[in-house]
């Protein structure tokens, strides 16, 4: 009887498996795909959680990872278009709105549309603080502000920059040294 148990366990959990995969077990994929930076594998994995429920608790994390993952790999107005949707999706969820916010920022600045990016810069700034992406914003929002010229602005950011040094990596702390020289000197 145990052995007859066992075969149908057996054998219904190795046809759930050749047939349908269980939702989070490909939001575990997806997240292993994003950890090791395989993006186009992120936005495979979160197409298919969006294809089977769109409902789902993984569905939203799905939709903010993929748009996160079509800004790394080019794709600027797709990457867009899917984190409004996120956007909507978190109103909410301020930690995950300031990722968010984030995103969207760096979109706009590859586009150079900087009034938008500086608007979005600002939303996440003004809703993290002391986390590792208000730091990279904090960085960005910098950058910005000097191509356009706001450069007593930019000053400001550059000086907490160099403050919070080893929030940051070498080479940013480089950039940001030498970018605050240039805008003192303007």
């Amino acid at each position: 009887m145990k052995k007859s148990i066992f075969v149908f366990a057996f054998l219904l959990n190795a046809l759930s498996f050749i047939f349908g995969k269980d939702i989070s077990a490909i939001s575990g994929e997806m997240k292993s795909a994003y950890k090791s930076g395989f993006y186009p594998g992120v936005v495979k994995f979160a197409d298919e959680i969006l294809q089977l429920d769109n409902n789902s608790v993984f569905s939203n994390e799905a939709l903010f990872f993929k748009g996160e993952s079509l800004f790394r790999m080019g794709m600027i107005n797709d990457a867009l278009s899917v984190l409004s949707k996120s956007e909507d999706i978190y109103k909410n969820n301020q930690k995950r709105l300031s990722e968010i916010y984030y995103w969207k920022a760096r979109c706009y600045s590859v586009l150079d549309d900087s009034k938008n990016a500086l608007d979005y810069y600002y939303k996440s700034l003004k809703n993290t603080s002391g986390n590792q992406k208000y730091y990279e914003a904090l960085y960005f929002c910098a950058q910005e502000l000097q191509k356009v010229g706001e450069y007593k602005q930019a000053v400001l950011l550059y000086e907490n920059i160099l403050a919070n040094g080893s929030k940051y990596s070498q080479s940013e702390y480089e950039k940001s040294l030498l970018n605050f020289f240039e805008v003192c000197y303007l």
